[in-house]
């Protein structure tokens, strides 16, 4: 393991010895080669993460064995990271490495996981230095985002399930049917229900929510039989007992003490795991929804509105989970600590107590619906000032030129401002929901002792111990705990919902009413990858009913086959449907006639270059960590890349930032089919990349990257294109005319006999040919043009790319200094600090009066 030489020689033939197990060392670095579906042959649970190298060789040494790792790229290695935790390397398929990471909490057992010991060894390292990312150890594989999304989206489909069947068996009752015993029962019970996310989540987390509820209750148990232990105590001390009975008490009490401890730990542990779960699971199952859905799904849900859902949303289950199950358990509380109160003081005297705690809760149930009404407003105006954001952002350049920045800043400054005045009156609301968490035991002390002086009853010094111990219990039950719940559950309710919205919008139609994508590739070579026979689409929101004209009918009457290797050009006026087409082969549209079906994997270019924030190589890879570094220059080769990315700071690892800001469009198109290429699809999708570089680099683009690297190696291309200097190149051509209906089909020649496109002369044809094949341009030369083609005042204005876009977050380590309050003091206003301050004071002193009153 300690020999990581990237020259290495690499083995002849796979090993002829049992899979080994090895350590790997910890002198390796990065985060960033993780693969998280090893081959289900290795490790059963694909949950786990793991690492995958070319290959991992061993050579027999005598009795000992000499194992090492052999890569292609030393990237590989100096960048690679191992947690301090335990980590293994299991053999894989051909051979190749599987590393797996070991969570602390997977290896530990059952005393270390009650006492959080595994955790140990991270907070030793935190106590001799800073912690690092690195540092962290893995997540436990019960807790990983591949295990969490996959839970909750097949909750939701069989609840989307279950739903349906409702549906359907009430309207059969309700169309007049007789309908089977399950459909009368639905009728009688009322309406069909729908798909709700509350069921799914108690579904997916039934036994953490269970498991909860037992600690809490046990946890509760325990504050309520303290105060009944000190009682016998403090007696036990005015009676002079044996001191066996005092020692037993206090060892009751301390166990009691030590339970409540030890149980509330657990609680906040198992509830706030299930709270980031949660999150964790439903931020997947958007995710998922969202690559599901088609672009008009998208435009229903709104984009600005996915991103509160997964921003803000998503957060109500952690601020709800902690305190689920404390809102029924503050009224069992309330009725077990008004009986034990009324045994010890007298029924009339408990009452007077009791009422302000009951008060308390009142109002705190009145905030909570306003919680939730003040919750789904905020929601709204968060959706509505994030879409006028992005419309302002993606609007820039005309609101640059028409002078409109003013207005649209007042206008977001309105939106705000009404966001912030909704806010703000629930933190109010709020802070006087925790102010009660300080005066409500205070207040029924008040009252219960008022009640016992005033009706001439004396009471002894344990019975007091007793009354003020339960009716301190209540400040947490009643003054925190259920003032949280109240406050954290309508707000939690109300996001569901609005997930809820989301997850139930119409995902891309069945094959029956839309492109069949078969992702396997047909096993007879000779079938073509893409087939459309007649097939007419029909734009979003289209349905058969509607009268036939323009806005409905996007693409009709195409009838095409195309093989692997193959090109198909598509041609046709500006707005005629072209990249409509790709969309229906996407199964974006709706099939109203015919047949189509795309066989394989397939790589989409669009018309707008969609950029990732990130790096160069990152967008080319598409997020892959592990990658093949000779399909990679190839793909970077092919596209005219190199050059372009020898010029950046930091070469192919600097980032461009969201959206390409820190590329033209020649280079975010090339990216973008570099991605293509990179991904080695069965069917290409392009959608006119040549249109955004000059004639010389497209005849490189075109020779290299659509010729050679992908319809030279199997790959069905189907691109749309206004270069009429390649359709004599193309294997076949589909002219569209201005109404989306297609006008022919067939090669080049047959369309030029056809008078539907005209064919560069032959002469020319020749030339073309000798230039791209015979003296076959280099990229640098291929990329001169673009360069020479941008003016001296689009390069001045355009800055050059800093070597980091995205820098690491600015960390101080060590107490707060002395100078951020001061910033926070000056931020407040002096006067308001001063108030304040006064308030902390003065509320500490009264809680202190409060307690010397009892006294």
């Amino acid at each position: 393991t300690r020999n990581m030489k990237p020259g290495m020689s690499k083995p002849t033939g796979p090993p002829k010895i049992d899979p080994p197990t090895i350590d790997l060392p910890r002198a390796m670095r990065s985060p960033s080669l993780f693969c998280d579906t090893p081959p289900a042959d290795v490790i059963p649970d694909a949950d786990q993460p793991y690492l995958k190298f070319p290959s991992l060789h061993s050579q027999p040494l005598g009795t000992a064995q000499r194992t090492s790792l052999d890569v292609e790229d030393p990237w590989h290695v100096s960048q690679l990271s191992i947690p301090a935790s335990g980590h293994k390397v299991y053999w894989g398929p051909e051979r190749a490495a599987q590393i797996r990471f070991i969570s602390p909490w997977d290896s530990a057992g059952p005393i270390a996981r009650l006492t959080f010991d595994y955790v140990r060894p991270l907070l030793a390292k935190g106590v001799r230095k800073p912690l690092e990312l690195v540092h962290l150890p893995p997540v436990p594989l019960r807790d990983t985002a591949a295990r969490q999304t996959a839970k909750i989206e097949a909750a939701w489909l069989r609840e989307q399930g279950r739903a349906a069947a409702d549906r359907l068996a009430a309207h059969a009752t309700h169309g007049g049917t007789q309908g089977s015993s399950r459909s009368r029962a639905h009728a009688r019970s009322g309406p069909p229900r729908r798909a709700a996310l509350w069921r799914v989540l108690y579904q997916t987390y039934r036994q953490d929510f269970w498991e909860a509820g037992f600690y809490s209750a046990l946890e509760s148990s325990s504050i309520l039989v303290q105060p009944v232990v000190l009682q016998q105590m403090v007696e036990w001390t005015r009676r002079g007992e044996s001191y066996s009975t005092g020692a037993g008490l206090a060892s009751c009490l301390a166990a009691l003490a030590l339970l409540q401890a030890v149980v509330h730990h657990k609680v906040f542990y198992v509830t706030m795991r299930a709270g980031w779960n949660l999150r964790i699971g439903v931020v997947g199952a958007v995710h998922s929804k969202l690559l599901r859905l088609t672009g008009d799904g998208l435009r229903q849900g709104g984009g600005s509105a996915v991103y509160n859902l997964v921003a803000n949303d998503v957060l109500r289950f952690d601020n709800y989970m902690p305190f689920l199950h404390f809102g029924w358990l503050a009224m069992i509380e309330l009725v077990v600590i008004f009986i034990l109160t009324s045994l010890l003081v007298g029924l009339l005297a408990a009452f007077a107590g009791i009422s302000g705690c009951l008060l308390s809760i009142l109002l705190q149930v009145h905030f909570s619906r306003e919680y939730a009404r003040l919750r789904a407003t905020t929601g709204k105006q968060t959706d509505r000032r994030l879409r006028a954001s992005a419309e302002v952002l993606l609007g820039m350049l005309s609101l640059k030129v028409y002078n409109w920045e003013d207005a649209f800043k007042n206008l977001l400054g309105e939106m705000r401002a009404a966001e912030h005045a909704t806010i703000l009156r629930s933190q109010a609301m709020k802070s006087v929901g925790k102010g009660l968490y300080f005066a409500t035991p205070p207040v029924a002390s008040f009252l219960t002792f008022l009640v016992v002086y005033l009706s001439g009853d004396s009471i002894q010094v344990e019975v007091a111990y007793a009354v003020v111990g339960l009716l301190a219990a209540l400040r947490l039950s009643v003054g925190k705990n259920f003032a949280m719940a109240v406050a954290a559950g309508p707000e939690c309710f109300v996001s569901m919902a609005r997930i809820e919205r989301f997850l139930d919008l119409e995902e891309p139609l069945p094959a029956s009413r839309g492109t069949r994508l078969e992702g396997a590739r047909p096993a007879d070579p000779g079938r073509p990858l893409v087939e459309v026979a007649g097939a007419t689409w029909l734009w979003p929101g289209s349905t058969p009913e509607m009268p036939e004209g323009p806005k409905r009918v996007a693409v009709s009457g195409v009838d095409v086959a195309v093989r692997a290797g193959e090109v198909l050009m598509v041609v046709g006026p500006v707005a005629c449907g072209k990249s409509a087409f790709l969309q229906a082969l996407l199964g974006e549209l709706q099939l109203q006639a015919g047949a189509a079906a795309v066989h394989g994997r397939v790589a989409y270019s669009p018309q707008e270059s969609w950029i990732l924030a990130g790096s160069v190589k990152y967008n080319v890879l598409y997020g892959g960590l592990v990658y093949d570094l000779r399909r990679y220059r190839i793909a970077m080769a092919a596209c005219a890349l190199r050059r372009d990315v020898s010029h950046l700071p930091r070469k192919d690892n600097t980032d461009i930032g969201e959206m390409g800001v820190n590329l033209s469009g020649g280079q975010k198109a090339r990216v973008s089919l570099a991605r293509v290429v990179y991904s080695n699809p069965d069917v290409a999708l392009l959608d006119d990349p040549l249109a955004a570089v000059d004639a010389t680099v497209a005849a490189h683009l075109f020779h290299a990257a659509v010729r050679g690297e992908l319809a030279n190696r199997g790959t069905a291309v189907v691109l749309v294109t206004h270069q009429q200097q390649f359709l004599h190149l193309a294997d076949k051509l589909m002219v569209l005319r201005a109404d989306g209906s297609v006008a022919g089909t067939g090669t080049p020649e047959e369309m030029e006999a056809a008078g539907l496109v005209t064919l560069a002369p032959v002469a020319e044809r020749s030339q073309s040919v000798d230039l791209t094949l015979a003296e076959a341009p280099t990229e640098e030369d291929a990329t001169k043009a673009e360069d020479m083609k941008q003016s001296a005042a689009d390069k001045a204005a355009m800055p050059p790319p800093p070597a980091a876009l995205v820098h690491a977050e600015d960390r101080h380590v060590g107490s707060v200094e002395m100078k951020t309050w001061v910033a926070y003091i000056r931020a407040a206003g002096l006067s308001f600090a001063l108030f304040v301050l006064m308030l902390f004071v003065a509320a500490q002193v009264l809680l202190m009066l409060s307690d010397y009153w009892l006294k």
